[in-house]
């Protein structure tokens, strides 16, 4: 699954292994990029976050582990090495960005429910009842919509190809009727507000980087 529906594409499928990351991060910086970098392994996933040139969170996700900030970053470094990993590059909206950081600071309440068992409108009662702030991730195969929350009220949805918080779109049109479509439940943690860090400030970041690839060299990967 993808964690996230895909923006509007800068570039698609590049090889990271290919890519000078830190470089690369750097240039996203100096022209002040908002929207995320996606890099899809076969079940794996990692996500960079960037709002005007600032890389604000990182995520990354496999089978047993989900890692945040230089943890994450460390290891989608790795896997970009390895080989098996994909990137795609998204250009989103500040607000879009804000909600997403938020996210990623948050929870997985429920996690990959199939749609076609769950009662919607007791689950949206229940969103209203706990005033819950954070979405609800529907997907199937890579294609991924959420459906945005603050305080259990719909604020909008992020569909596969947007840009911005759409207010007016609804289910139809998300991948919820699609077969074995699933859905989970984020709750939004603190910090989602303009004054968000720069993980590239770290002069660590270099290190990150050679440390991927000094093991790369000792297991034979490169």
């Amino acid at each position: 699954m993808s964690l996230l529906p895909r923006g509007h594409a800068v570039k698609e499928d590049i090889d990271p292994g290919r890519v000078n990351l830190p470089e690369a991060l750097e240039k996203l910086r100096s022209g002040t990029f908002t929207g995320y970098l996606n890099f899809a392994g076969r079940r794996e996933r990692g996500i960079l976050l960037f709002a005007q040139g600032r890389l604000t969170n990182a995520l990354f996700e496999g089978e047993r582990e989900r890692l945040t900030a230089y943890d994450a970053i460390a290891r989608i470094f790795e896997r970009s090495i390895e080989g098996g990993m994909r990137l795609g590059i998204y250009r989103l909206s500040p607000e879009l960005v804000r909600l997403l950081r938020g996210l990623q600071n948050g929870e997985v309440l429920y996690r990959g429910q199939a749609l076609k068992f769950i009662d919607l409108e007791r689950l949206l009662a229940i969103v209203r009842e706990e005033r819950l702030s954070g979405c609800l991730r529907v997907y199937s195969g890579e294609r991924t919509a959420l459906i945005f929350f603050r305080e259990g009220l719909p604020i909008g949805f992020f569909h596969d190809g947007g840009q911005t918080l759409e207010t007016q779109a609804d289910l139809s049109r998300s991948v919820a009727g699609l077969p074995e479509a699933k859905l989970d439940v984020l709750s939004s943690g603190e910090g989602q507000g303009e004054d968000a860090g720069d993980l590239l400030d770290s002069p660590g970041m270099g290190a990150l980087w050679q440390k991927a690839l000094d093991m790369a060299v000792r297991q034979g990967r490169t």
